[in-house]
C-alpha cells in the first residue's frame, strides 16, 4: 500500500478485480488472519511477462534519449531513491 500510495480500501479493489479476472488467488495469511497471501495464476503470470515486454520496450525507448555518461547518473539516482524505499519498510 505504501509503495503504491493507495488507501488499503484502494488496494481491495485492485486485488478484486484481479481476483475476479483470474490473475491472483488469495489465502488466508498463517500468521495474521487480517491478512491475505496473494499468488499469480498461471494465467496472471502469462499476462504479466505479455504486457512487462511492452513496458520494457517504453523504458528502452525513453532510456535511448541519454547518452552514457546521462544513464549512468539516472541509474545512480534510481538506486539512491530505492534504497530509501528499501530502509523505510
Amino acid at each position: 500500500m505504501r509503495h503504491l500510495v493507495v488507501s488499503s480500501a484502494g488496494l481491495n479493489g485492485r486485488l478484486n478485480r484481479l481476483e475476479r479476472d483470474g490473475w491472483i488467488v488469495r489465502t488466508a495469511s498463517p500468521d495474521d488472519r487480517r491478512r491475505s497471501l496473494v499468488s499469480l495464476t498461471v494465467q496472471g503470470r502469462e499476462e504479466f511477462d505479455r504486457r512487462l515486454e511492452g513496458h520494457l520496450a517504453v523504458e528502452r525507448e525513453l532510456l535511448s534519449v541519454l547518452d552514457a555518461r546521462e544513464r549512468v547518473i539516472v541509474v545512480g539516482a534510481l538506486r539512491k531513491l530505492l534504497l530509501v524505499l528499501e530502509a523505510s519498510e
